[in-house]
């Protein structure tokens, strides 16, 4: 249920960003870790398979494949990036199975992928069996958004039960982060927002002064003036800084206002 609900809430949320079409793609993490578990190859090899799916790089995977001894999972594998699209999927998978693992990632799948469908979802999710992902702490589903027009992908998670554990909170988890700098982009290139105003300020503090440079800036910004807070010890440092960010004028908190030249 909490993997449908932030699913559910994924595709909202690209959804609201009103940027043109979504995709979401999802995948299980189980399902590609347990052929490749099957496999007779180091552990660097094993790395190296999972890079190359997670890049697409068909042909430095299909040499490497070529290395190793033949069998079922070594084919599966093979097959991985092109067992992509909907329903049909899993079935070509079903015969990929030779484990009880394999078998569960793809009920699980299913379960899910008919009910993103009954949210009326179906257009918009597709089944990618060969999504994997570099970061080894998911532990079941994981998914993919990807915006239309933009090649990366915008929104990224999946399930990590064991990874709260780490930290001292033994609790499962799900979700999902969004790469808000490819979405400005995106928008900014929609014309669905306007780019950020110039800083007009940079607002720098003198030793214990910094509570006041605060305010300052927030007296500023109420009035329209597009400031930035210096984090730099010194006043010729957050002069520098200032040139090379073409922001006019530097204001010393406890000192003075200069522009820059």
């Amino acid at each position: 249920m909490a993997d449908i609900e932030v699913l559910s809430l994924a595709a909202k949320s690209l959804e609201l960003f009103d940027i043109g079409d979504y995709r979401l793609e999802i995948g299980h993490v189980g399902f590609f870790m347990s052929l490749i578990d099957e496999l007779e190859a180091d552990d660097d090899t094993k790395d190296n398979i999972r890079t190359f799916i997670e890049n697409k790089n068909y042909a430095a995977l299909g040499g490497v494949l070529d290395t190793l001894p033949d069998c079922k999972a070594v084919d599966a594998v093979r097959r991985l990036p092109r067992l992509f699209g909907g329903k049909e999927v899993l079935n070509a998978a079903a015969s990929l199975c030779g484990n009880e693992q394999t078998r569960c990632a793809l009920k699980f799948l299913d379960t899910l992928y008919k009910k993103l469908c009954e949210l009326g979802l179906s257009q918009k999710v597709m089944i990618d069996l060969g999504l994997v992902h570099q970061n080894e702490y998911y532990t079941g589903v994981i998914f993919r958004g990807y915006i239309e027009g933009g090649g990366d992908s915008v929104i990224s998670g999946g399930r990590y039960d064991t990874l709260l554990s780490r930290f001292g909170c033994d609790l499962p988890a799900t979700g999902f982060g969004i790469n808000m700098d490819l979405l400005a982009r995106r928008m900014l290139a929609c014309g669905c927002i306007e780019p950020t105003a110039p800083v007009q300020v940079l607002v720098h503090a003198k030793p214990g002064l910094e509570a006041c440079a605060l305010k300052k800036a927030d007296e500023m910004t109420s009035k329209g003036v597009v400031c930035e807070v210096s984090v730099f010890d010194s006043i010729n440092e957050a002069r520098i800084y200032a040139k090379n960010r073409c922001i006019p004028k530097v204001m010393e908190v406890g000192g003075d206002v200069r522009s820059q030249q």
